[in-house]
């Protein structure tokens, strides 16, 4: 959709285009980005605009994200996800190499990538950050690992969590939380 508003296209004529042949132009677009940042960097050749680097931060993480949600390239996204953080990190990066981690079934590192997410959020702040949406996959992972002591702490940052959020929005958006 987000080509199809770039392109001007009303959206009566969103439908008509193949799915697979946009996200193919979506790849090679992402794809050839890459290649123009990289060459610039190694050569300092280009425009000023190839060596922005949270700009590269952002194509690594989006890039990663095409791979891993529409081709289930893990280890490709992970590598691009460990670029952007060596670069400029944001938790987007923490969040989507976690759920690399997990969709390769490397669930130690899963676990770790999870803990260094909760920490990242907590110390720089990540307003989509929400455990609920991946502490099923962590206490899963932990048991798969005979490490049963640990779920209790992921159970407390739950809790945590869920106790600082605005009850009224919290009522309203996650019901569920509160057994609602």
């Amino acid at each position: 959709d987000d080509i199809m508003e770039a392109l001007g296209l009303p959206e009566a004529q969103h439908a008509q285009f193949p799915q697979d042949a946009l996200r193919a132009l979506s790849t090679r677009y992402y794809e050839r980005a890459m290649l123009r940042f990289e060459g610039f960097f190694a050569t300092g050749e280009g425009y000023v605009c190839d060596g922005d680097i949270h700009t590269y931060s952002m194509n690594c993480n989006n890039l990663a994200i095409h791979y891993r949600y529409n081709e289930e390239r893990y280890q490709d996204a992970l590598n691009l996800h460990e670029k952007g953080l060596s670069s400029s990190p944001f938790a987007e990066h923490k969040s989507g190499a976690m759920s690399c981690l997990h969709g390769l079934q490397r669930y130690a590192e899963f676990i770790d990538a999870a803990e260094q997410l909760w920490h990242f959020a907590a110390e720089h702040g990540y307003g989509r950050h929400d455990p609920s949406q991946y502490f099923e996959n962590v206490a899963w992972a932990l048991q798969s690992l005979d490490r049963y002591a640990e779920i209790e702490i992921w159970l407390d940052r739950l809790r945590e969590w869920v106790n600082s959020l605005d009850p009224d929005s919290l009522a309203e958006e996650r019901p569920w939380l509160l057994g609602t």
